[in-house]
């Protein structure tokens, strides 16, 4: 991919004291969208899930 491609160039270039290709392999990470109307324990419930889903 072009993205990774322009992340081995600028990987020692610094922003904001934040390695670029930190925040390049970042934004290239899948997200999820927290559904709304949940409760605070529902919350923290969803976003726990989530995270092992993530990490599994």
């Amino acid at each position: 991919m072009k993205t990774e491609q322009r992340h081995d160039l600028v990987k020692d270039i610094e922003v904001f004291g934040v390695s670029l290709s930190l925040l390049i392999s970042r934004a290239n990470e899948k997200s999820v969208t927290m559904p709304s109307g949940l409760s605070r324990e529902q919350r923290r419930a969803w976003a726990a899930e989530q995270a092992r889903k993530i990490h599994n």
